[in-house]
């Protein structure tokens, strides 16, 4: 769903509706302009999803996170995190 609001979105932050296929990645250094936060599965380093979660937090803070340390499961399984942009943004 992030990548298809981004896709969608114009240069002034608005989402234009309409046919299309989102072929962008999204990770760290992604400038969002619609998405501010995101509900996702624990994912571990190394996997796509856990690169999505760049977006939206740095290193420090996914490290404080720390999902799998902490006994959540893989998204799989059905644990799933709130990661919002707020702590990010200067």
């Amino acid at each position: 769903m992030v990548r298809a609001l981004e896709s969608a979105s114009s240069a002034d932050g608005s989402v234009r509706p309409g046919e299309g296929i989102a072929r962008g990645r999204i990770g760290r250094g992604t400038r969002l302009r619609i998405v501010d936060a995101i509900l996702t599965g624990v994912h571990q380093p190394g996997e796509s999803h856990f690169e999505l979660m760049k977006a939206f937090a740095n290193d420090d803070r996914l490290a404080r996170i720390g999902a799998a340390e902490r006994g959540y499961r893989s998204h799989e399984f059905g644990d799933s995190l709130l990661i919002d942009r707020g702590e990010e943004e200067a």
